[in-house]
């Protein structure tokens, strides 16, 4: 990551060794594991918190918030950075995770970000102070996941003006929860008199003593500007009697007595400082225009007479957050020119410093929102690169609309940054607006008050907005389209010097794919993996492993994507890489094993890829995870649970440009087919499915439709459609055979057996396909496709049945038949009959029997023992 880190926003805030504090306080804060500290500005809080941590062992991480930090990939870059210091190890996966945001989502990022903290094993405080400020939704999101599965070797505490938007009843229920509110934090009587007598060289009658605790009722900021008002006041009763019944105006009254005593200098410095969250000396002289030295001067003397200054460490400072939005109040009496022209000098400072972060924020706060955006579209092609454009899309959002459509690179970046989320129709409107302002800024007489800042990345548009063009394509399945605008692409690349090749070898290989040229499509992917068209964020690197994995399994070359999947897992592992892939990479084999015939094997893969996902979600895991089980279950006949896994495929939908060879909607399709009892209904459903398909049949069948074509293969009624088929199945065999597709040449020839009437021609091809899967082991399209089923007699009987045993429910049966009758045989027993929702559903409700000698002597009869 590559977001500045302001380390000040990571060191508690040093105050003075003779404050004042609660014991009470401090001893309530050790008795639970997470504290809310909620109570109104001034009262104390952060003092509380900071003299508690000073006074207990275990290391801390203190992340002050401010408004900017309403972003989640800011905020998890601040705590990545807060834990370095703690548990390094875990510290560089998260900032390897947080590359990856782009690519995973927020949530997924969330839910991984979330797993990696409880991989730290050392004790500490995570200190989150000034919490009211962060209304993100996300960021509320991941604390919520946070506390609850919360980390056992961390303390958590939250400092705010406001109960952060948790529910906390159950944690305070369990006493996990301290909160320390106002009523905790308030000084009692004794405590105000002890306060006075650290902080006035004279003394208090009890009157007057217990008059200044009334009327600031024991709310410390009261008592901090009372003992600075007091300061050279010789008629203190004449003083207090101004005091007002309300907090505010006695902030108000009591602001003026401390600014009244300063001289103007100061009470300058006070006032034109007060924009900074954070300031050092020279930035005070840069920017306020002071004589060298004078702002450390200034902060000397504050620091002197306790006027609310704060050291952060490192030489820089910050007021008390009461303090400056009092001053900040003022200071927007003075003549606007003058605040902007500060906000103006403010900007320019941090941005000289290469602190881009601070000076856009200095920009937007003086309306210098061009400079902003400069700034901001000049961080698009880098932000872009690292996969940290929904971060950038965030940054930009702050700024005007019809600002931003002035500018066509940040036109861009914003519909490349919808497109990343997934969000096609949304993204084109500002392609759109970007293609006019780039063709209009060709003709000076045109180009009016449109800006342009980045002129590098504006040279390349034509190709950014062209890669565009064909990402959708992709995504739509467009192939066609996809590969006239690949021929554009390399025109145009070779004309604009593009740097990202990568990109346009990735398409060239995807329309391959589409085409079902699977050994082209292997070629242009290796390509991109080894790097050959330059170099590529790691996570993209190692997604290639899956995408090239995903081709061999298509192509029926099942040992070489087991070895290339088994090789990253090893990786990941021995490198101590964060392992946001393992989940996809075990789905894969998951398939491997199932293309095998091994349904057991498949389901514990697909258990160990679910343990990942759960942790490291990426992209269209879950997607695919429910399209591979859903297939599962309907080879085990398993026709309810393969239904739940179709609707939530449906519900984690995700638009890849990556060709899928079986979707959702394939399996939505097949269960259908498969469970339709009704003849005619069964033909509706064919027909229907056949009409979708048909514009696509203008040349050949889509290689993406393929699976739909199997489906209707296997179950169309064959003296209704078998002329028709026929010859669509003989094109699809004849191509997959041309381009050395051997797991569909063999799933194709299996299929082909309904149509052929001829037995030795059918023995021909049953014999072709099963020389074919031999070397890899290949069993799942005799299961799925052929009639004859003769890999296994077993599995054919079982399927035959009404409702077809499970995996697991055979198992028993077989244990049963061997005799055995142990503790073994019960636990898998109970297991079988408590997956199911009804005894119908059960064991011995499939086989229409009750005890076990029945079901063994059942079984046998049916063929399944």
């Amino acid at each position: 990551m590559t977001l500045s880190i302001m380390p000040t926003k990571l060191q508690k805030p040093q105050f003075p060794p003779d404050m004042v504090v609660k014991p009470e306080t401090t001893r309530l804060l050790s008795t639970a594991k997470i504290n809310i500290v909620s109570a109104q500005a001034g009262s104390g809080k952060s003092t509380s918190v900071s003299h508690w941590l000073s006074n207990q062992g275990e290391p801390y991480i203190w992340y002050s918030l401010d408004e900017w930090d309403n972003d989640l990939a800011q905020f998890l870059t601040y705590l990545t950075e807060g834990i370095k210091t703690i548990a390094p190890e875990v510290s560089g996966q998260m900032d390897q995770l947080l590359s990856a945001r782009q690519t995973i989502g927020d949530e997924a990022l969330i839910k991984s970000f979330t797993t990696l903290v409880h991989n730290i094993r050392q004790s500490y405080i995570l200190v989150l102070d000034d919490y009211h400020v962060i209304n993100d939704e996300m960021i509320h999101q991941m604390m919520r996941a946070l506390i609850g599965h919360f980390p056992l070797s961390m303390h958590l505490c939250i400092i705010s003006r406001e109960d952060p938007p948790f529910s906390l009843a159950k944690l305070h229920s369990q006493r996990q929860l301290t909160a320390l509110r106002m009523s905790d934090l308030r000084f009692t009587l004794l405590e105000t008199e002890s306060f006075f007598s650290k902080n006035l060289n004279r003394s208090l009658t009890s009157n007057q003593l217990k008059y200044l605790f009334e009327r600031t009722e024991g709310w410390i900021a009261g008592l901090q500007l009372t003992a600075l008002s007091l300061q050279g006041v010789e008629d203190i009763d004449h003083f207090i009697a101004d005091f007002s019944e309300s907090h505010y105006y006695i902030i108000d009254y009591l602001l003026e007595e401390v600014l009244e005593r300063h001289t103007e200098t100061i009470r300058q410095f006070l006032l034109k400082s007060s924009i900074f969250e954070y300031f050092s000396p020279e930035l005070c002289d840069d920017v306020l225009e002071l004589q060298p030295g004078e702002g450390e001067k200034c902060i000397e003397f504050l620091l002197k007479t306790n006027s609310f200054l704060i050291t952060m460490g490192s030489g820089w400072f910050r007021y008390h957050h009461l303090f400056r939005e009092l001053l900040r109040k003022r200071l927007n009496l003075m003549e606007r020119d003058i605040i902007t022209t500060i906000y103006l000098r403010a900007g320019k400072w941090f941005e000289g410093k290469e602190r881009h972060q601070e000076a856009i924020e200095h920009y937007l706060n003086g309306g210098h929102n061009e400079l902003a955006a400069a700034l901001i579209e000049f961080k698009w092609a880098t932000m872009d690169l690292e996969l940290r454009s929904s971060s950038w899309l965030d940054m930009a959002n702050r700024l005007p609309e019809d600002l931003i459509k002035r500018s066509p690179v940040l036109s861009l970046g914003v519909g490349w940054a919808l497109l990343d989320r997934g969000e096609v129709e949304s993204c084109e409107a500002w392609f759109d607006i970007a293609k006019k302002l780039y063709d209009q800024w060709q003709d000076w007489a045109l180009r009016g008050d449109i800006l342009v800042n980045d002129l590098e990345e504006f040279k390349q548009m034509p190709v950014t907005l062209m890669n565009a063009k064909a990402y959708i394509a992709a995504v739509m399945g467009d192939y066609a389209l996809l590969l006239k605008i690949t021929k554009e692409l390399q025109i145009l690349a070779e004309q604009h010097y593009n740097k990202k090749q990568w990109v346009l070898e990735t398409f060239v290989a995807t329309v391959h794919w589409g085409r079902g040229e699977l050994d082209e499509a292997i070629y242009h992917m290796m390509r991109v993996k080894n790097e050959a068209l330059g170099p590529l964020n790691p996570l993209v690197q190692n997604s290639m492993v899956w995408v090239i994995a995903e081709l061999y399994i298509q192509k029926g070359q099942l040992t070489q994507a087991k070895i290339l999947l088994e090789k990253a897992i090893e990786e990941v592992k021995r490198e101590g890489i964060v392992p946001i892939l393992m989940a996809t990479y075990y789905l894969y084999l998951a398939m491997i094993a199932s293309f095998r015939g091994d349904t057991d094997q498949a389901f514990g893969l697909l258990e160990t890829s679910k343990s990942y996902g759960h942790q490291y979600e990426f992209m269209d895991w879950q997607y695919k995870y429910y399209t591979l089980k859903a297939r599962l279950h309907i080879q085990n006949g398993s026709w309810d649970l393969a239904r739940r896994c179709i609707i939530k495929g449906r519900n984690s939908d995700f638009k890849n440009p990556i060709p899928e060879s079986f979707t959702i909607e394939d399996m939505d399709l097949w269960l259908t087919l498969k469970t339709e009892e009704d003849e005619h209904a069964l033909k509706y459903r064919i027909d229907e499915a056949i009409n979708a398909l048909e514009p696509f049949l203008e040349d050949d069948p889509s290689y993406t439709t393929e699976m739909k074509w199997k489906l209707i293969f296997k179950f169309a009624p064959l003296n209704s459609y078998a002329a028709k088929l026929e010859p669509i199945c003989r094109i699809l065999l004849d191509r997959a055979k041309i381009q050395k597709r051997w797991l569909h040449v063999i799933e194709y020839s299996v299929l082909m057996m309904r149509f052929i009437k001829s037995e030795a021609v059918k023995q021909s091809l049953l014999s072709s396909a099963k020389q074919l899967a031999l070397d890899e082991g290949i069993e799942l399209p005799f299961v799925e496709f052929s009639e004859s089923l003769p890999i296994s007699d077993k599995v054919h009987a079982n399927l035959s049945l009404r409702e077809p045993l499970t995996t697991r429910e055979l198992e028993v049966l077989e244990l049963i038949e061997k005799g055995l009758s142990n503790q073994e045989i019960a636990n898998m027993l109970f297991i079988a009959l408590s997956t199911v929702k009804s005894y119908n559903n059960s064991l011995f409700g499939k086989l229409e029997v009750k005890r076990r000698t029945e079901a063994v002597a059942k079984a046998k009869t049916l063929g399944l023992l």
